[in-house]
């Protein structure tokens, strides 16, 4: 009789998983923006391991750094200075929504990134966990809610490593491709976000609360829930049923308020400059979303002059007859983005 009753016991369980969604059967507490703000942030050394592309402008490579404990690959490019002359810019490229299967490093930021190293700055992009060389992530697989959660902290620990005693290892690179250590000071820092990227972003500055230069380009800016799903509709319409599946599911178990960004703009720090571009056009993310963030961005900035805290520098430009890749205006914007980092970079040292 015992036997039976542990049978069905086990049956009914598995019947109960059937329902659940594979994702909701991790543990999120961990990470909502409360608890992120005590996480053990860690260092790591950079290491090069091969070079992808050498131009008479940049040098771009494949590397790699430690995060969660795990290795996470890179695309890597520092500009071509004049002798002496030290490289102290950098900007950390988060890249929007891509399939794995298809990715490769730095393939979507690559274009981009090359107008902002013609103008002195270094690049890195991380691939993130399942992607290109890097790890599985701690839980789950490439694009899994788990690991679209933990790229904020994958992106604070990359943001950490460069910001203090930056490292360069080399793999085995010939020396002829090694960059000097001395000539990469990297004093100054910034976040660029498209798409699900300048969710990342968003999330990556309310965690470590540092006045970080960032742009944003048409990003996602909906709960981690909900921005979750909207990426794995992008798969097929099954991964899309499933995602709305977990979307309810988490509606249930955990308060959506604390995965919101717009409900937590409290962590970013005073004076942080951001700057969003919008195309009027965009087909992918939802302009009504940006609109959404500036009147949370609005109303964040009221409380603060209530209470006498300086505001969040937020500039949000709406590009008439522009798409999701802020096309045909890209070059133009690019370079009014590169004016307004290099101002951003000069009023932090005021």
């Amino acid at each position: 009789m015992r036997k039976n009753n542990i049978a069905i016991i086990i049956i009914l369980t598995l019947m109960s998983l059937s329902s659940i969604s594979a994702q909701l059967r991790y543990n999120y507490h961990p990470y909502s923006f409360q608890s992120l703000q005590t996480y053990p942030f860690k260092q790591s050394a950079i290491t090069l391991h091969s070079v992808i592309e050498d131009t008479p402008e940049y040098t771009s490579y494949i590397a790699s750094f430690t995060t969660m404990n795990r290795s996470m690959s890179l695309y890597f490019a520092i500009p071509k200075l004049p002798a002496g002359k030290k490289l102290d810019s950098i900007m950390i490229m988060l890249r929007d929504f891509h399939q794995h299967y298809s990715y490769t490093t730095g393939k979507a930021v690559e274009s981009i990134a090359k107008e902002y190293l013609r103008s002195g700055i270094a690049i890195i992009a991380p691939d993130f966990f399942g992607f290109a060389d890097s790890s599985e992530p701690p839980l789950g697989t490439a694009n899994s809610a788990e690991a679209y959660l933990i790229m904020p902290i994958n992106t604070a620990e990359l943001y950490l490593s460069l910001a203090s005693n930056f490292t360069i290892h080399y793999s085995t690179i010939a020396e002829r491709y090694h960059p000097i250590p001395s000539a990469l000071t990297f004093n100054h820092i910034a976040l660029w976000g498209h798409g699900d990227g300048g969710l990342t972003a968003l999330h990556t500055l309310a965690i470590l609360q540092e006045p970080i230069p960032t742009i944003l380009w048409a990003p996602v800016t909906i709960d981690f829930a909900n921005a979750w799903a909207f990426s794995r509709a992008q798969y097929s319409a099954i991964a899309s049923k499933n995602a709305k599946q977990f979307v309810t599911e988490f509606e249930q178990n955990y308060r959506m308020t604390h995965y919101n960004i717009k409900e937590n703009l409290h962590y970013i720090a005073p004076k942080t400059p951001i700057f969003l571009h919008h195309g009027e056009n965009d087909t992918n993310t939802p302009v009504l979303w940006s609109q959404s963030l500036v009147n949370a961005m609005n109303m964040e900035n009221s409380k603060r002059k209530l209470k006498g805290i300086n505001p969040i520098l937020f500039q949000y430009n709406m590009h008439p007859r522009a798409d999701h890749q802020l096309q045909p205006l890209q070059t133009q914007i690019i370079l009014h983005d590169i004016a307004w980092l290099r101002q951003a970079f000069v009023n932090s040292l005021a």
